[in-house]
């Protein structure tokens, strides 16, 4: 390979990421990827920074001709571009090892790594340096890409990680019980919101077979800050409802969801309908707004106060006043701040209607020690317009 000419070394190069995405990143824009296309971008790049003294008459064809012995070329029904790769896996050893030993072909995967960005810019179909960072994992550990998942999925980028997720989700006989496996789940659910919902969307089509530790995190995103997660998330948990393990269905944030769903979603259900009758707007929820709990919830507390002083809209608080106190108690346990505040709001408003165990239930002090400022005022609102019962707090 050393021996080869620059154009030709380049070709090699471009033929063993091409050949790779296919196996590593399928169905994705890098897989389809146009081979011609990207090395005449790149050998135009090479060239315009100096890198190549020149660039041959139709470099593929002469390529191809000088490789044609080592080569197989397919063609996908579904693309008119058509795909490269070597005939034995030796041949991809063999350029792993002058990448590892640092050989000229080296030098074109280094400037391609520091520059891909800048190479592909005009492409449609691309790879990027999360990808080709892999790729070279993939190459150094002999082509095992069930190692390379859980390298991949260790590592510090988001962006690999949901690669890696992805594939051990289609394998999960092999990665089921695997540590990394779960971890990586847990730090895709913790990043932005578009791991989020690309964590949401790989996960669905497979909710029958996922281990219930991967199940769980899908209901922590039912009071997640961001509302667009939140329909996401209860839309599938509703959707696949019936086929979800019990034990999915036990778990604390769903039996707090299901609470929340109980006491809210028939006002949620005549939420339209009060706008217009009552208060004269034509205000439209929300899309989706049905699935998302802390939105049906804030909707109830801003008119409560109006319709506690109106007739035919008191009813909405019966499904409140008719959970049972351990009821309260778990919807009090609402991992979402702003609608925490919003339910001590809406218990003020009706306390005289409250039984004694449902202001029992109540677990104020919880709330009077919060780090939130907004929930110690909304706490401190309510012990102070019934300090009569609340009296045990000074003792």
């Amino acid at each position: 390979m050393a021996s080869l000419p620059e154009h030709e070394q380049i070709f090699l190069m471009w033929l063993e990421v091409c050949s790779t995405t296919s196996i590593i990143f399928p169905d994705t824009s890098a897989s389809k990827m146009d081979f011609e296309s990207g090395y005449n971008e790149i050998l135009a790049y090479m060239f315009k920074c100096k890198y190549i003294t020149g660039i041959p008459t139709n470099p593929l064809s002469h390529a191809r001709d000088k490789f044609d012995m080592i080569l197989i070329e397919s063609r996908d029904k579904s693309e008119d571009s058509i795909k490269y790769d070597f005939v034995h896996p030796s041949y991809h050893e063999a350029f792993w090892y002058a990448i590892h030993k640092e050989l000229p072909l080296n030098r074109w995967w280094d400037l391609l790594k520091e520059n891909i960005g800048a190479i592909l810019e005009d492409l449609k179909n691309k790879v990027d340096m999360v990808q080709l960072r892999m790729i070279e994992r993939y190459g150094a550990i002999n082509r095992d890409l069930n190692q390379l998942l859980l390298i991949s999925a260790e590592c510090d980028d988001p962006n690999e990680q949901l690669i890696a997720f992805e594939h051990m989700v289609e394998r999960l006989k092999q990665f089921a019980h695997a540590a990394q496996f779960l971890n990586c789940a847990l730090s895709i659910s913790s990043s932005n919101l578009k791991h989020k919902q690309s964590f949401l969307h790989i996960v669905e089509p497979h909710l029958d077979r996922l281990p219930l530790e991967i199940l769980n995190i899908i209901s922590t995103f039912l009071f997640d800050k961001e509302a667009d997660i939140r329909k996401k998330a209860g839309k599938i948990i509703l959707k696949h409802f019936d086929n979800l393990p019990e034990s999915f269905k036990l778990n604390e944030k769903m039996q707090i969801w299901q609470t929340a769903r109980n006491i809210f979603v028939p006002f949620a259900i005549r939420y339209p309908f009060i706008l217009s009758e009552y208060f004269r707007t034509e205000e439209i929820p929300a899309a989706d707004s049905e699935f998302d709990i802390p939105y049906i919830i804030d909707n109830f507390s801003k008119y409560s106060w109006q319709w506690t002083y109106r007739g035919g809209l008191s009813e909405n608080y019966n499904p409140f006043l008719k959970t049972s106190p351990s009821d309260l108690q778990l919807l009090l346990k609402i991992d979402h701040i702003p609608t925490l505040i919003n339910i001590l709001y809406i218990i003020n408003l009706i306390w005289k209607d409250l039984s004694t165990e449902h202001k029992e239930a109540i677990t104020i002090q919880k709330f009077l020690s919060s780090e939130n400022k907004g929930m110690v005022d909304a706490a401190q609102f309510l012990v102070l317009l019934h300090r009569d019962f609340f009296s045990y707090l000074a003792k």
